[in-house]
């Protein structure tokens, strides 16, 4: 009954492409977490990761809601839902999502690349640019190679 083990052994079942066992692994996770004071917030996103790529948008949703809920300082659980949100067409949501993820970890391209999409899609067109050169930075960023150290 270790939590996050099975919620591993998910990951793995996705992995392997089999989406039944996975939701299964990540549901035991999410139920024997439940016992534990200290509730984590992986198997909320990877079931709702799980649910969304099958269109289960609303069960996803209510999912990474818990997730955000449980770790509210997790920048990536706020990208998830902010891209959820996005696919679901509730742009005011998922506007708010996706701003926080880039507050909680301002150096994640894929916060702003995604934020910048948000924004393209609202017809804002300046702020859409912004978050893109944003994201083309941080991307060209980690892609530069790192000054040689002397030994």
């Amino acid at each position: 009954r270790n939590a996050k083990a099975e919620n591993n052994l998910g990951l793995v079942f996705e992995t392997k492409g089999d989406v039944v066992a996975a939701e299964q692994s990540y549901r035991k996770a999410i139920d024997w977490g439940k016992d534990n004071t200290e509730s984590k917030e992986q198997p909320y996103v990877n079931l709702g990761n799980l649910l969304a790529e099958q269109k289960r948008n609303q069960e996803a949703a209510d999912l990474l809601e818990k997730a955000v809920a449980l770790a509210p300082n997790n920048s990536y659980c706020h990208l998830v839902l902010g891209v959820l949100y996005r696919k679901m067409s509730k742009l005011d949501a998922a506007r708010r999502e996706l701003i926080r993820a880039t507050e909680l970890d301002p150096q994640n391209p894929a916060a702003h690349y995604q934020l910048g999409r948000l924004y393209k899609d609202a017809n804002e067109l300046d702020l859409a640019k912004a978050e893109f050169e944003r994201t083309a930075e941080l991307q060209s960023r980690a892609a530069a190679p790192k000054a040689s150290q002397p030994h």
